[in-house]
């Protein structure tokens, strides 16, 4: 259950108008054996830590621009070219920015390069459909493709639904992390290249 309109009846986190809320299934209302209650509050338990997560610690740069938003998560870091990757020790994550599936149309098709693929910074990584275009996705990071996501094969709409999550493309293993962040630009930087894009394209 989610309560994010500033409501002052808010049954978690209640306050005043200027705040947004967030609500939760209630713990206490868990039923079932004692396996189910268990997963019920764990989901519960889930649930409020993601949303601390993502209010509190990874902040979420947003970008209004005619009737559409974008959000950009400080935690990620990003190409140019709209692909956002997120380090896990010598790991990158990489995925489309939600700026990136927006403005391309819903996926359609996503299909990253096989695992064992060693790509160089720019190389085609992934090739994703869209009902608009068809895309090469340009590796932001050079490595070897140790991880794909393979739910895109039957749920490629998880791309638009949830691209910083679920939505993810593939993982590389990367010989010096650290280099490869400083080439990337942050979210603030991002954003500030999306804002100019984007208010183009309404322009045109």
């Amino acid at each position: 259950m989610v309560c994010d309109e500033k409501q002052t009846d808010c049954p978690f986190f209640p306050g005043g108008k200027d705040y947004i809320h967030h609500a939760f299934d209630d713990p206490a209302a868990c039923t079932g054996t004692d396996e189910e209650v268990l997963a019920c509050f764990r989901r519960s338990r889930d649930e409020i830590h993601a949303w601390i997560r993502e209010a509190f610690i990874n902040k979420i740069l947003e970008l209004a621009v005619d009737k559409f938003l974008f959000r950009f998560p400080s935690d990620v870091h990003y190409s140019e070219a709209g692909i956002w990757v997120r380090f896990e020790g010598s790991r990158a994550r990489i995925g489309l920015s939600d700026f990136t599936q927006q403005r391309n149309g819903d996926v359609a098709f996503a299909e990253p390069k096989e695992v064992g693929t060693q790509v160089r910074l720019g190389d085609e990584v992934a090739v994703v459909e869209t009902i608009k275009v068809n895309l090469s996705i340009p590796s932001p990071v050079g490595g070897k493709v140790v991880e794909v996501n393979n739910d895109l094969l039957t749920a490629p709409e998880l791309v638009n639904q949830d691209p910083y999550g679920k939505g993810w493309l593939a993982v590389l293993e990367v010989e010096d992390s650290e280099a490869a962040s400083g080439a990337l630009k942050t979210a603030a930087g991002y954003l500030a290249l999306a804002k100019v894009q984007a208010e183009a394209e309404v322009l045109r």
